[in-house]
């Protein structure tokens, strides 16, 4: 007599089974005890070792972030400039085995966090269970690793990066004599998204203390924005001016540096 045992819901490891017999005078007999391991794993043919995938679900993966990688857990701020980020690490199996021929995936959100989170890069572990993602420059946002089918990925609570963008600012300023002083510049962040980012112009007569001059403008579709402002620097002088625009949901506060202009 042969009786089938169903082993793929024990843990991995060594475990031992006694049969018992009890007949109808109520006696029991036991077998002699049987020793068997069990390992739920199936070899792949990098020789790494993934989990049997499950009826209707994903295998269960720890996501091990690099060192350079794990820093950025805790959220990074960053110009517009340099807000491309490369996330890396190891999928494993919950074991510790390497997991390779993985797809991996990197999912981004907005920073309002009111916009549908898209996938913007893919790859597959490689025989060593390594990955490698790059998230093209961009505004604020939270960049989330997932494994699996893209459609659902599967991720873990510590698999999100949170990255905080300010855009990048130019400023020209031209002085048209008599106080008549034109400003151009471009806030550089993509996508702008509408409305388009508001500007201010600032102005310093000692580098430190700061007032709005003229009125607020806005960006035209490629970020380029144009304002024209005569008052009270007629009487001459020498003054600071920066370019401002506020933080919204998709990016911080960010300034240019102060441009010193002498007023005629």
């Amino acid at each position: 007599m042969s009786l089938p045992i169903e082993t793929g819901t024990l843990p991995d490891g060594i475990h031992s089974l006694v049969v018992t017999a009890t007949d109808a005078a109520g006696d029991v007999s036991s077998a002699s005890q049987v020793i068997f391991r069990t390992e739920n794993l199936i070899s792949t043919a990098s020789a790494g070792r993934v989990p049997r995938t499950g009826t209707g679900g994903e295998p269960a993966y720890l996501v091990q972030f690099d060192g350079r990688t794990d820093g950025l857990l805790h959220g990074v701020r960053r110009s517009y400039a340099d807000s491309a980020l490369t996330l890396s690490g190891t999928l494993t199996t919950p074991q510790g085995a390497v997991a390779p021929d993985v797809p991996v995936h990197l999912f981004a959100r907005d920073g309002s966090g009111l916009g549908a989170e898209t996938m913007i890069a893919s790859t597959t572990s490689d025989a060593a269970g390594h990955w490698s993602l790059t998230a093209p420059k961009g505004p604020s946002r939270t960049l989330r690793i997932g494994y699996g089918q893209a459609s659902a990925a599967s991720t873990q609570a510590r698999s999100t990066v949170k990255e905080s963008v300010s855009p990048t600012m130019s400023l020209r300023i031209r002085d048209r004599t008599g106080g008549q002083l034109s400003f151009t510049g471009r806030v550089s962040v993509s996508p702008l998204a509408r409305p388009y980012p508001i500007v201010v112009i600032e102005a310093s007569s000692d580098g430190r203390h700061w007032q709005i001059v003229g009125h607020q403008t806005r960006t035209n579709s490629e970020g380029i924005f144009h304002l024209s402002y005569s008052s009270a620097f007629s009487v001459g002088g020498r003054f600071a001016f920066r370019a401002s625009t506020p933080e919204t949901g998709l990016w911080l506060q960010s300034s240019t540096k102060a441009r010193w202009v002498r007023v005629r």
